[in-house]
């Protein structure tokens, strides 16, 4: 059983790192299935995904819709029935598949005539009864691209500490960054994946759910995952032992310098610090957090402890998430941002590449910029299911050492666009 956290986590430290989650581990919990009652005609299903939820139709009808969303269809050789979907794992449950039989998932961004359908995944029935892993494919479902641009990053509105300013504006190159944090079942089928081929890891990681991000992870072990993710998918790591990037970093706690990172390479790893804010702000500049349409914030709106001090968090409902009492919430759960990003506020703290400095900001570059050569702790962004709205902020700035493996510390992964 999970205990709660003690409440002096709950408090503001001036111009210091954010409290942190230190409870005991514990058990995960499961979620039921919601009986949809669905079936298609000819093999094919449609269904609707949006905000990590899979809405379900018979073909032909049309649900209720508000981006982002996107269609889906499973086809096949013969008549399948949708027998279930979780409300929060984005499994798909599927029943009269036949054995041994290949059967293709399929998107498209709507149904209108000109719209064609594209194949996202296929998959070999192994029984009666298939229960397949939306979220773990890799297509738009999972993944959004931003463009390179230019953003106002810093404290604009005045309510953060000194080390969110002087606000300025920062360049980027174009971007992939994950939709959801890495969620546990993610991540223990690439480091299952990275043991086996000699890789170590400081720790098993801790999620509460397979959906749920995973946490208790240090930033070395983000880093060498980040290779192992690129390594088991074919693509080329970022990280390396040495500036000549001969040698991939896969064991012990090396604290890699920004010249032992490929930097141009399209393999998966941590966002710069500049990077992660862009990517909060959804595309839009000025806004205390990754919504633009409030400068408020409240449990509708991300997993976090809502309190009374600041006059901008407007919850009905105070401390912890009510649906989740001091436990992260399964990826995709509210609402994402501009840029389709999810649980850019709240949850877990998402950890970054970059050194911290109090000072960065007076004399950081303004194209690209990738954090102090040295330091002695790590940026962390994003704010957890365990401290206040304060730190949901875009600008906030957390930092702890690469070695904590706090349970709200967790982290998504994005890749330099070809």
């Amino acid at each position: 059983m999970f205990m709660q956290p003690h409440a002096v986590g709950m408090d503001r430290l001036d111009q210091g790192s954010a409290p942190r989650a230190t409870r005991p581990r514990g058990t995960g919990r499961s979620h039921g299935w919601i009986h949809c009652g669905c079936w298609a005609a000819m093999g094919t299903l449609v269904v609707i995904v949006r905000r990590g939820l899979l809405l379900a139709c018979v073909t032909g009808s049309v649900l209720a819709q508000s981006p982002p969303q996107m269609f889906l269809r499973i086809a096949g050789p013969a008549p399948s029935r949708i027998e279930s979907e979780s409300l929060h794992t984005g499994l798909l449950v599927c029943s009269n598949a036949v054995a041994g039989l290949a059967y293709r998932i399929q998107s498209r961004t709507d149904l209108g005539s000109g719209g064609a359908w594209g194949n996202v995944r296929v998959y070999h029935a192994t029984a009666l009864r298939v229960a397949v892993d939306l979220l773990a494919m890799d297509s738009a479902l999972t993944t959004t691209r931003v463009p390179a641009g230019a953003f106002q990053m810093g404290d604009s509105l005045g309510d953060g500490f000194a080390n969110e300013n002087p606000a300025h504006t920062v360049s980027l190159g174009a971007l992939e960054a994950d939709r959801f944090e890495v969620y546990g079942a993610l991540w223990s089928e690439v480091r299952a994946w990275a043991l086996s081929r000699g890789y170590d890891f400081d720790g098993p990681g801790l999620a509460v759910d397979p959906l749920a991000p995973v946490t208790a992870v240090s930033w070395y072990d983000c880093v060498k995952w980040c290779n192992a993710r690129s390594e088991k998918n074919g693509l080329v790591p970022a990280y390396y032992l040495e500036a000549g990037r001969t040698n991939v970093y896969r064991s012990g706690r090396v604290d890699l310098t920004s010249d032992c990172v490929a930097w141009e390479s399209v393999g998966y790893r941590l966002p710069t610090e500049a990077e992660w804010e862009r990517l909060a702000r959804g595309g839009a500049d000025g806004f205390r957090f990754p919504w633009t349409n409030v400068l408020t914030i409240a449990h509708t709106q991300a997993n976090y402890v809502s309190r009374t001090n600041e006059a901008y968090d407007l919850g009905p409902t105070r401390g912890y998430h009510p649906a989740f009492q001091g436990k992260p919430a399964p990826v995709g759960t509210f609402p994402p941002n501009g840029y389709g990003l999810y649980d850019a506020a709240g949850n877990v703290w998402e950890w970054c590449w970059d050194w911290f400095s109090h000072t960065y900001y007076a004399s950081s570059p303004d194209d690209n910029p990738r954090g102090p050569a040295a330091g002695s702790a790590r940026v962390a962004r994003g704010n957890s299911y365990y401290n206040v709205g304060f730190y949901a902020r875009c600008a906030y700035r957390n930092f702890w050492a690469p070695t904590n493996r706090f349970e709200d510390f967790g982290f998504r992964c994005v890749r330099t666009q070809p």
